[in-house]
């Protein structure tokens, strides 16, 4: 015979707990979903930097567009990081996540297409931009 004092116990412990309400498939992918656009972050950094003399080369930019290309992306992340997360308490980090995701990508997509350094240090500091909306 079941315990009916554990179950209903259980079943309120169930309801406190926001993971437990939806499905478990979903509450699974939800860690992996989150820390995608961080590792997206984060890897641009090394990803460039180690691509740097390539980008050098082929786009014939001089040691001050590389430094700005590689300083554009960091120093906006870094500014804009406090009001980012300022604006997901505002309107939501779900809406800010997907905001600055959709951006990051529109810049990385202009990133590779771009054919001149200036487009390029331009893009990166719209990554920056975006990186910065959703990190928080």
């Amino acid at each position: 015979m079941p315990n009916t004092l554990s179950d209903a116990s259980a079943q309120v412990a169930r309801t406190r707990d926001p993971v437990s309400k939806g499905d478990g498939r979903r509450s699974r992918l939800m860690l992996p979903a989150l820390l995608l656009p961080v590792f997206m972050a984060v890897a641009n950094v090394f990803i460039v930097n180690v691509a740097t003399p390539s980008i050098q080369k082929g786009l014939g930019a001089s040691f001050a567009d590389v430094q700005f290309m590689l300083t554009g992306y960091t120093l906006t992340f870094a500014v804009l990081l406090i009001i980012g997360a300022r604006l997901g308490d505002r309107f939501g980090r779900r809406r800010m996540l997907f905001i600055g995701v959709a951006l990051f990508t529109i810049a990385s997509l202009l990133c590779g297409l771009s054919a001149h350094v200036t487009l390029l240090i331009a893009s990166r500091v719209v990554q920056g931009v975006g990186a910065a909306l959703f990190m928080p």
